[in-house]
């Protein structure tokens, strides 16, 4: 397993080092960042030792998973499992798009599906859960959620 390659550079307009990963992106050398592990341009871990919030379904990340592999990819390239988020299964269709997302996790489980037209735009989605469901149609510039519109998205925005 290929390792983030990191190089340390100091910038001329700068007085102090920076360091770059294989993505590009720039850090502070003393910068804390969590130490993320890549197979080639893939996440394989990711650590993160922050402080956690007391908000149960906010939307920052989960350390979830304390394991030496916790992104899982098919031989496309496309992620079909993640352990942080715990996403157990991501079923993908002939033009790599995701057909069903399977979640559980300490609120319960969910799937969602996705259904496309031939050439890729969204259909429809249906999210699953064991309380209930909802699904959202998309036609042309509409959207539809259970059956009732919701939006239509414009050239600048959306009415409704």
């Amino acid at each position: 397993m290929a390792d983030s390659c990191i190089t340390s550079v100091q910038l001329p307009f700068f007085e102090r080092y920076f360091i770059f990963d294989n993505f590009f992106y720039i850090y502070p050398l003393d910068f804390p960042h969590e130490p993320m592990n890549y197979s080639g341009n893939q996440l394989v871990k990711a650590e993160d030792s922050g402080e956690a919030f007391s908000l149960s379904a906010s939307m920052d990340f989960k350390d979830g998973a304390h394991s030496p592999v916790e992104y899982y990819y098919d031989v496309n390239e496309n992620l079909i499992k993640c352990l942080n988020k715990r996403i157990s299964n991501i079923a993908y269709n002939p033009l790599n798009l995701p057909m069903t997302l399977a979640i559980a996790n300490s609120f319960g489980s969910a799937t969602n599906t996705y259904v496309y037209a031939v050439g890729g735009a969204k259909l429809k989605t249906v999210q699953q859960w064991s309380g209930g469901s909802k699904q959202t149609d998309y036609c042309g510039n509409m959207i539809y959620k259970n059956g009732v519109l919701k939006r239509i998205l414009t050239n600048r925005d959306y009415k409704l």
